[in-house]
Parts: C-alpha cells; sequence; structure tokens
C-alpha cells in the first residue's frame, strides 16, 4: 500500500502527459490544415486496380469484340471489325498467309507483313516505330494484331480501308 502511495505522482503525471498528449493530436476527420498562412490538403492515394481481360477463343468473333473495347477500339466499329475477323481469318488468332504479298498476312484481321517489314519511310518497320511489335510474328497474338490494326486504322483516317471491301 505505502508503494501504491508513493507512485501516485508518476502514475499522475502519467495520466496527465496522455491527456495533454490526446489533445495535441489534430482532428483525424479535418484534413486541412493552416500553416503560415498556407492551406494544405492531404488526401489519400488513390487505390490502383488491375484489371485481366481474357484472351477470346478462337473463332469466336463476339468476343473478339468485347476484347478489342478493351484495348480502345470504338464500340461503333465492332460491328464491322467482327464482319473483317470473321471474313480474313474466321477469327482465329494463328491464321498466317503465307502467300499474301508483302510479307504474308496475320492474325484476325490479316494485317499485312508490309505494316512491320522495314521500308523506306520505316526503317525499323511501321509498328515497330509506334512501340506495337518488334517482329512481324507478334502478329499471330491477339493482342498484338489487335493493336496493330488499330494502329492502321487510325493511319488510314479512322476508316477501313486498308481492309478494301470491309464495309
Amino acid at each position: 500500500m505505502k508503494r501504491l502511495l508513493n507512485s501516485w505522482p508518476f502514475i499522475g503525471f502519467g495520466l496527465i502527459a496522455s491527456f495533454t498528449g490526446l489533445m495535441l493530436v489534430p482532428d483525424p476527420e479535418a484534413n486541412t490544415y493552416k500553416v503560415d498562412a498556407a492551406q494544405y490538403i492531404i488526401t489519400a492515394p488513390t487505390p490502383t486496380t488491375t484489371t485481366t481481360t481474357a484472351l477470346p477463343v478462337d473463332g469466336n468473333c463476339d468476343a473478339i469484340g468485347v476484347f478489342a473495347v478493351s484495348l480502345g477500339w470504338p464500340v461503333d466499329q465492332i460491328s464491322t471489325l467482327k464482319k473483317v475477323a470473321f471474313r480474313e481469318s474466321r477469327c482465329w488468332a494463328n491464321m498466317h498467309n503465307t502467300t499474301d504479298l508483302n510479307g504474308g498476312s496475320y492474325g484476325y484481321l490479316q494485317v499485312n507483313g508490309y505494316w512491320c517489314l522495314p521500308n523506306q519511310y520505316w526503317p525499323t518497320g511501321y509498328l515497330q516505330a509506334h512501340g506495337i511489335l518488334e517482329s512481324c510474328a507478334e502478329l499471330l497474338h491477339p493482342k498484338t494484331n489487335l493493336l496493330a490494326a488499330l494502329q492502321i486504322w487510325h493511319e488510314a483516317g479512322n476508316s477501313w480501308q486498308s481492309w478494301n471491301t470491309a464495309n
């Protein structure tokens, strides 16, 4: 008991310090503070999310359309894209027409090798210069094929002229 009575000043001091410390803690609900006539706004970082889109199953033109939209194709072009993919490859990603002029044609939209072969205007190849691929063989990958076709579509003034009778 005597020991407890002798320690009360320390306990009291600790309680007072704790209480005072709590009083100095800023209100956690407030997010603005004035410091030296400047106002700072504290905001939490935006959480990031990762979205994964499955590659379309070969032969499924509707799935190619959904996948193409996820890659940036305009929604109003998906009907034509599906028609072209069906006409060119029956919606199969690994189609490679080696008899086509200018390096063959590849993938869903049968992108012509012309777009990835070096030439006088694009010494490394047009699609390489735009960072889409490193070699023509990559056009057999669904994502690369659709991104390459989108770049070509934009190059043609947002038209299907590179696919001749697409419309």
